[in-house]
């Protein structure tokens, strides 16, 4: 085993060279195994959002398909049919566009567009003076999947009104250049916004991962190993400080808890749900960490498929967890 840990940590070292990576074990697969199926514990799923997610992605097949029997049958002859299901064709993909360009209107000026799935960190449910109180951590996941996919369908919605109207100028514009600009001047202020906005919130969240590794691997691999056995809790039980690095948790993590305000039995109680809270993160953590190990220590993981998809996954929750917990 000690021979094991030294070859772990000289992959976080200088001496990290591709040739001196591990083949992946038994042990390595257990771990990734454990991470993911934590991660599954903890995702709720909230329905409503999924029914709205997958009504979309379904409206983006039904406009994709139905571009492609415009184009197949305008742009090349592949295809032929009556000229009033051209137009229907055309009149089903303005409607839909005009619905992804309302949700893309809401959703970039007002509300930001969710995922369906949350992260329950931690639920711990204590009661004060016989009163029951609930405190809880829900952690959003953003998948990159969902930002990608409203990136694309910003793009080929815009694509598609363009050409539908261009084509189809006499029937739905009946030649007013007018109206013409106006149309295309509200796509420039809707869509190009929602599409920088998603850009951007990819390159953030590539970013965050990358730096939340880093965090963990800049110093010696040790003392990262063991950050929640080194922490100052504040004085009220606010916040966490760590002594190994210049970290601590954001406030609203924990349950302020001061001593002279309360009883010394609800003080008791709140200072045993803050500690659940600690060691709940304490054990996320080193699962993180063994995970990052494994994603950095080992060779030819990329190989399994299936195993290097639950590696990422679960690393890129892991990073949402404690970017949401590091202030």
């Amino acid at each position: 085993m000690e021979a094991n840990s030294e070859n772990r940590s000289i992959v976080f070292g200088k001496k990290n060279k591709r040739h001196l990576r591990r083949k992946i074990s038994q042990e390595d697969l257990s771990i990734i195994n454990e991470s993911y199926n934590t991660i599954k514990q903890m995702v709720k799923i909230k329905a409503k959002d999924a029914i709205y997610y997958y009504f979309d992605v379904f409206l983006f097949i039904l406009n994709s398909t139905l571009f492609l029997t415009l184009i197949l049958k305008i742009d090349f002859k592949w295809v032929n049919y009556p000229d009033k299901y051209e137009k229907l064709i055309g009149y089903i993909m303005v409607f839909i566009c005009l619905y992804f360009l309302f949700k893309f209107t809401i959703s970039n000026f007002f509300i930001n567009s969710s995922y369906y799935k949350d992260l329950i960190v931690y639920n711990i449910d204590y009661f004060l003076d016989r009163k029951h109180f609930n405190k809880k951590s829900i952690v959003n996941w953003q998948s990159i999947s969902h930002i990608i996919f409203n990136l694309f369908s910003n793009i080929t919605t815009a694509l598609f009104i363009y050409y539908i109207i261009n084509y189809n100028d006499k029937v739905f514009l009946n030649g007013d250049n007018l109206l013409y600009s106006i149309i295309f001047t509200v796509l420039n202020m809707v869509f190009l916004p929602s599409v920088i906005n998603s850009i951007q919130e990819i390159r953030t969240r590539i970013i965050n991962l990358k730096n939340l590794g880093n965090l963990v691997l800049k110093t010696q691999y040790l003392n990262n190993k063991d950050l929640f056995k080194n922490i100052v809790i504040d004085e009220n039980q606010r916040t966490i400080y760590f002594d190994n690095i210049d970290l601590k948790s954001k406030d609203g993590v924990f349950i302020i808890n001061k001593k002279k305000l309360i009883s010394k039995e609800n003080y008791e109680i709140i200072s045993n749900v803050n500690k659940e809270i600690i060691t709940r993160y304490s054990l996320l953590w080193d699962m993180f960490y063994k995970l990052l190990d494994v994603s950095q220590g080992t060779k030819d993981i990329k190989k399994k498929y299936r195993t290097h998809i639950k590696l990422k996954r679960a690393s890129y929750c892991f990073s949402e967890i404690f970017f949401n917990f590091f202030e």
